[in-house]
């Protein structure tokens, strides 16, 4: 093999492990790393140019073609652990994977500014879930004033005017109350187990206007007073136990709904030191999936968008983004699913 084909497929591996735009070092650099002559150098440009890889701008240097390149996207999560944002880092590791890409994660602190917030030199787009845009914004103001797009995963942007992929709520509280109407239920109550950031408050609002809608009696709802960092699942106990024991073990409802899949362990833990049994007592159902809800027993009702969707529908508006920068904010709600399986049947009175 000759000097050149040498430094050719180097150069030519080099490129295609690099970010779109990036820049590589000088000709004389170039020299220097691989030993060879100017010569060598200039034939291998000249080739990954012909093949699109690279582009040379006088005066200015060597850069990786935009189109071309390896997308190196940067993930933004809350630092402390979380079954629901495990499963979305999961999702969207493995649908950057199949695009070709690669994922960068970085957790940030919810309670005041990250030391450190700079993005990585690579980031060709961040993925930011949403409590860390309600909690920190110092965060969000730095990422904002850079030139790469940015996703918010897990809710919709509302004013910030951003690319967005989230569920839809309101289909997925009007799937789960309308089962619980089709088996008789009347009473429902709504365990508040996350803490109270904007998605949350929006999902008992959502809870609240489908009773008034249906017509149905005064709901319950349930606050657990979870904080940030919290665990939501520990919570769901502890305030569903604290209303339970108020209540004298006789809630004034027959069906429950969590705002998360979070709360179904601690919840069904509660009802069972109170002598309620599910779903024979009261039904039991989840906002959301968790994998691990259906081998519980009983297993869980639950609403939501299978694991695989999240990563998926992140690409897909990514791959909008990058192929046109100057459109306007991309939106996509992800369709919902409902699992019925045997932690929800008709009311005691039935």
């Amino acid at each position: 093999m000759s000097a050149s084909s040498r430094v050719t497929d180097l150069l030519r591996h080099k490129a295609l492990s690099q970010a779109p735009g990036e820049k590589l070092p000088s000709v004389r650099a170039l020299m220097n790393r691989y030993d060879t002559s100017l010569h060598s150098i200039n034939q291998a440009l000249r080739q990954l140019e012909a093949e699109g890889l690279i582009t040379t701008k006088k005066g200015s240097g060597i850069f990786i073609n935009p189109q071309k390149g390896v997308r190196y996207i940067e993930l933004h999560r809350p630092q402390y652990p979380s079954p629901t944002m495990d499963v979305k880092e999961i999702s969207l590791d493995r649908a950057v994977s199949q695009a070709g890409w690669k994922l960068i994660i970085k957790r940030q602190p919810v309670n005041g500014d990250d030391p450190d917030i700079r993005p990585h030199v690579r980031t060709c787009a961040h993925v930011v879930m949403p409590t860390i845009i309600e909690s920190n914004p110092g965060f969000f103001k730095e990422i904002a004033s850079q030139s790469s797009p940015i996703l918010a995963y897990g809710r919709s942007a509302g004013p910030f005017q951003l690319d967005y992929v989230t569920g839809d709520d309101h289909r997925y509280m009007s799937l789960l109350v309308k089962h619980l109407l089709s088996l008789g239920h009347r009473h429902l109550a709504l365990l508040e187990n996350e803490p109270p950031f904007f998605s949350i408050t929006q999902r008992s609002e959502i809870f609240l206007n489908l009773v008034d809608l249906f017509d149905l009696p005064k709901p319950v709802v349930i606050p657990c007073h979870t904080k940030p960092g919290e665990s939501s699942l520990h919570r769901a106990y502890g305030g569903l136990k604290e209303h339970l024991s108020s209540n004298k073990g006789k809630p004034a409802f027959t069906a429950l709904i969590s705002a998360s899949s979070a709360g179904v362990i601690g919840a069904l833990r509660a009802f069972h030191e109170t002598g309620i049994r599910v779903p024979r007592d009261c039904s039991l159902a989840s906002f959301g999936l968790e994998s691990s809800n259906a081998l519980l027993v009983p297993s869980i009702t639950e609403v939501g968008v299978t694991d695989d969707d999240w990563g998926l529908g992140a690409v897909q508006v990514l791959a909008q983004r990058f192929a046109d920068p100057g459109a306007a904010p991309i939106g996509l709600k992800l369709t919902p699913e409902l699992f019925v399986r045997e932690s929800t049947a008709p009311p005691p009175s039935h």
